[in-house]
């Protein structure tokens, strides 16, 4: 699924600054360390029932919101790595 960059815009203002390296650090199998607190925080602002994020994931077929989380704490972490390396290489 194609997240809009937006999504990552507003999971960069719920992350704690001082979680980032350990978030970026954090093998993608260990990531439901994060499931509470950030991903709290992620459920209750980006996957409350009727927000548009919510409604992308159950058009997709996925109804729980555990799951739409870890998906989103896992393309999360992707798009900040792609980013940490492209800032790297200037």
């Amino acid at each position: 699924m194609k997240l809009p960059k937006r999504v990552f815009t507003r999971m960069d203002h719920l992350l704690p600054a001082d979680k980032t390296e350990e978030f970026l650090a954090t093998p993608a199998a260990e990531l439901w360390r994060f499931n509470f607190g950030f991903g709290t925080m992620v459920r209750l602002k980006l996957l409350a029932p009727g927000k548009r994020l919510h409604t992308l994931f159950e058009e997709q077929g996925c109804s729980d919101r555990d799951i739409m989380t870890m998906i989103l704490l896992e393309e999360y972490q992707k798009y900040l790595r792609k980013q940490k390396q492209a800032g790297e290489s200037q």
